[in-house]
């Protein structure tokens, strides 16, 4: 599970180090704070933003991903090892995490 963490991590800070840096070559006006990160479907259906806030946007929304991908995989270890106790705990937080971002949106 470390290294689901680590890869997640570490592509989610190269995203946005690379968008980082795309902004800077490109001119883009930089700005604190900047534009709030746009949910998945408005990266893919309306992207009016340039390619360098684009490619920051993913890592940081990689990183929002990060928990459930914990969750899930933490799920399907302890289903594979018959631990029924730890699989109904993981499928309750699983059921809370899907639960509060439906209730954000």
């Amino acid at each position: 599970m470390q290294k689901v963490s680590l890869v997640f991590s570490l592509a989610a800070f190269g995203l946005m180090i690379y968008g980082f840096a795309c902004s800077l070559m490109t001119g883009d006006s930089l700005s604190f704070p900047g534009h709030p990160v746009p949910p998945l479907q408005g990266l893919i259906l309306h992207p009016s933003m340039s390619l360098g806030e684009t490619w920051m946007s993913v890592g940081v929304l990689l990183l929002g991903i990060l928990p459930s991908v914990r969750v899930l995989l933490a799920l399907w270890l302890y289903f594979r090892s018959k631990n029924l106790w730890s699989t109904f705990i993981a499928l309750i937080v699983l059921l809370e995490l899907l639960l509060s971002l439906r209730l954000s949106v």
